[in-house]
């Protein structure tokens, strides 16, 4: 099964987290695409009050990236999360629209891919 070739994300690497399981992988990928959809709307204002909110929020986005080896993603959120342990709120204020739009660039990369994956599945299960 041939999932292409997304910009900052380890296919590979993060099927070999599940074991070589493309079941698994995929079901894991579909659960971070909600997730991390949900997570966003609530960082896209940023207020120096809601920092301690933001930082769990975003190292959530990081350890899940890490998992599904979207390393890209999972870099940008470490940069933001040490910006809030610190409270660097400008650092945050440039940083996270760029960061929320590769994510949401990611994630359209990311539905293309299951897309694909979900026609192959159908195609192969097809006597």
């Amino acid at each position: 099964m041939v999932i292409g070739k997304v910009s900052g994300w380890n296919i590979a690497e993060g099927l070999e987290r599940f074991k070589g399981s493309m079941e698994d992988y995929t079901s894991a990928l579909r659960e971070y695409a909600k997730d991390i959809r949900s997570l966003l709307k609530t960082i896209e204002d940023i207020d120096k009050r809601w920092l301690n909110s933001y930082r769990l929020i975003i190292r959530s986005i990081k350890g899940a990236s890490f998992e599904i080896s979207a390393d890209q993603i999972g870099d940008m959120a470490r940069g933001l999360e040490r910006a809030a342990d610190v409270g660097n709120i400008e650092y945050i204020r440039k940083h996270n629209p760029i960061f929320l739009d590769a994510v949401h660039k990611f994630l359209d990369q990311l539905d293309t891919a299951l897309t694909k994956i979900d026609t192959e599945s159908k195609v192969e299960s097809t006597p």
